[in-house]
């Protein structure tokens, strides 16, 4: 592990804001006694938390913990060098955290890992746009996201079952606005769904 991640964070006033909404997610209350210790945790002691959380709520050796607990786990390889490093690691750190609150508020339903899929999906698109798209990104990747949330709301026998499925809603999607369902954007595009749109 990466020294760095033992050492308190240096963090101005937005990294400050973003860590007391982390913390006040994971971490169980403080007690009375708690309140001399001001000092800022270190990445390892918040991802620590994040942990704990995860475990106390997430069904151990689903597919949502198996992918929160890889979310952690590629946080801890972080190496934070300076103040930026440490803002993007709590902003990251904060998204896992509310994702593990979520699943655990609302078991039935899709893990959303990022806050802005279709921000995310638009970018996919953009970055492979094959010639000839007629459409905004911003339009085929809010479809997308529709129609997948849609097939992960329905019961399936099982997770290649339900993969079979979003890959095939994806691609119905593609052939409407005139796209290949295959190669470039189309597998960028079904490898993120596959990774951020989890249920179990």
């Amino acid at each position: 592990m990466a020294a760095s991640q033992e050492e308190a964070l240096v963090l101005d006033a937005q990294g400050i804001t973003i860590l007391k909404e982390l913390l006040a997610l994971v971490r169980p209350k403080p007690d009375k006694d708690d309140s001399e210790d001001k000092r800022p945790p270190s990445a390892a002691e918040i991802l620590d938390h994040i942990k704990a959380a995860l475990e106390r709520g997430v069904e151990p050796g689903s597919a949502k913990y198996t992918a929160l607990a890889e979310r952690i786990r590629q946080l801890r390889d972080r190496i934070i060098q300076n103040a930026q490093d440490a803002l993007e690691f709590l902003a990251e750190a904060l998204r896992v955290a509310r994702a593990i609150v979520n699943a655990e508020k609302h078991p039935d339903e899709a893990v959303v890992l990022d806050d802005d899929h279709v921000g995310v999906l638009s970018r996919i698109i953009h970055d492979h746009a094959p010639p000839g798209l007629t459409v905004t990104e911003q339009n085929l990747a809010e479809e997308i996201d529709q129609v997948v949330k849609r097939t992960l709301a329905q019961s399936w026998d099982n997770a290649e079952a339900r993969n079979r499925g979003v890959r095939r809603a994806t691609a119905a999607v593609f052939r409407r606005y005139m796209l290949k369902p295959v190669g470039e954007p189309y597998g960028s595009t079904v490898a993120y769904v596959e990774a951020h749109y989890l249920v179990d």
